[in-house]
């Protein structure tokens, strides 16, 4: 589990609200892991993960736009490739869903 700690908080109230949620909706995912939940359950956790990362994304880089944030292009780039990351990693799920659902219909 990921712990909330006091060096994660930068002293933007909207970025610390969004990283804490962040943390929170981690724990989540995680725990529906070890709780060895319905691969439906661990995939709309991290569907909704995916969601709110990208939305957090938007919202730091508007902040670093407006405040002028020097390593703004290369944090950039990390949020880009991570997106990629969750994307791929859903649409991989989603495929292996879909292959596993195609094989039971056909025992059937």
């Amino acid at each position: 589990m990921i712990s909330w700690e006091q060096k994660l908080i930068l002293g933007v109230p909207e970025m610390d609200k969004e990283h804490k949620e962040l943390v929170e909706k981690s724990n989540d995912m995680l725990l529906a892991l070890k709780s060895g939940n319905s691969t439906d359950e661990v995939v709309r956790h991290l569907k909704f993960l995916a969601e709110y990362v990208i939305k957090h994304f938007n919202s730091e880089e508007k902040l670093q736009m407006r405040v002028g944030y020097p390593d703004m292009a290369a944090h950039k780039m990390v949020h880009a490739e991570f997106k990629d990351t969750v994307t791929h990693l859903i649409d991989d799920i989603n495929k292996n869903l879909l292959t596993t659902s195609k094989k039971f219909k056909s025992v059937k």
